[in-house]
């Protein structure tokens, strides 16, 4: 059997004929795969999993996922990003607990959750995409500090953020996008992109009063809306 890009396996799959994909080297986009939880709860879950494994299945050769918000979620005000997540994998040719890159906040992740103070990120963290709206409207966070991996941060991740005061980049920042609206009606008064050394602004970002905002670039660029 030829090289398997993809395949998508429903919920509602209960078994597959023993060597169904047998030769095949399989990247599977969407599985069946439940974090391991301490207490049974957790503020988070888990989405756009994704998996390769060796062409035996007895060797994982990626795993990634995305966080968003689950239903536990309650009032909590801390908010920490873990850098992996373990999650049991079960499926006809595999079969244990993987463990799981967490490389996105999805899109509208926590969207209007005015309880939030803090979002901080796992030590580790390989994160590298912020999703639209993944912060729009939470009220309430003072600020964060941005992963260093982080490549890209999305249309009003943090729109509508009044609170929000500092923005933070590590020193090896691998920004390279910044959306227009991400930052649209926050509480920031400045903005120092001088550790994105990716990136290179091509537009203005909206809702900011931030004048000469330093660049990577070594050059000063407006960035009044």
């Amino acid at each position: 059997m030829k090289k398997i890009k993809f395949f998508a396996l429903t919920a509602l799959l209960c078994a597959m004929g023993m060597n169904a994909f047998a030769d095949a080297s399989i990247t599977v986009t969407s599985i069946t795969a439940t974090p391991r939880l301490t207490d049974g709860t957790s503020p988070l879950t888990f989405t756009g999993v994704t998996m390769t494994t060796s062409d035996d299945y007895k060797t994982v050769k990626s795993a990634t996922a995305s966080v968003k918000a689950a239903g536990a979620i309650g009032d909590a005000t801390s908010i920490e990003i873990p850098a992996t997540v373990d999650m049991y994998v079960e499926d006809t040719n595999y079969k244990g607990y993987v463990t799981f890159t967490v490389t996105s906040v999805e899109a509208n992740a926590f969207k209007d959750n005015t309880n939030i103070e803090e979002v901080t990120f796992a030590t580790g963290s390989k994160l590298v995409t912020i999703g639209e709206h993944a912060f729009e409207g939470c009220t309430s966070l003072g600020g964060i500090s941005i992963p260093a991996t982080v490549t890209t941060i999305s249309d009003s991740a943090f729109k509508g953020c009044n609170a929000l005061g500092t923005f933070e980049l590590a020193n090896d920042s691998q920004l390279g996008i910044l959306a227009a609206s991400s930052l649209e009606g926050t509480g920031l008064t400045s903005l120092d992109l001088s550790k994105a050394l990716k990136y290179k602004p091509s537009t203005t970002v909206t809702g900011l009063t931030t004048v000469n905002a330093i660049f990577g670039t070594g050059g000063k660029t407006s960035l009044l809306s």
